[in-house]
């Protein structure tokens, strides 16, 4: 049985969720910069191929950035819909918590950790 959470609870953790959606945008522009210089500074095919590959991985992960992000604004679209439809209510009433959106953001914030580890161990040695 899922647990079940207040307007509230939903919507802090919805904020919370949205702003590091942001701040990853943001992060984002940073490792494209990085291998941006790696690129001006080095003309080996290798090198090159491995910018490539990062620059693919982070294509991926800011089109799953924008899918979170439209999904997380889409539940709380539901949320106020719900709680216009009933206001007196909205203040008690208890919703399913949102698991499968908080599965996928943990699973997001690790493999996003994983590619910003890996740009920054390519780019120390070489820069």
């Amino acid at each position: 049985m899922e647990k079940k959470k207040n307007l509230y609870q939903l919507h802090d953790e919805h904020v919370e969720w949205m702003k590091h959606v942001d701040f990853f945008r943001d992060e984002v522009h940073s490792l494209e910069n990085r291998l941006g210089e790696v690129v001006s500074r080095n003309t080996d095919q290798s090198v090159r191929a491995q910018v490539e590959s990062f620059q693919n991985k982070i294509i991926v992960h800011k089109e799953q950035f924008d899918i979170f992000y439209h999904d997380v604004k889409q539940h709380e679209n539901e949320l106020v819909s719900s709680a216009q439809a009933n206001p007196t209510a909205s203040d008690h009433r208890l919703f399913d918590d949102h698991s499968g959106l908080r599965d996928r953001y943990n699973t997001m914030v690790n493999m996003f950790g994983e590619l910003k580890d890996g740009v920054y161990k390519f780019v120390s040695p070489i820069m």
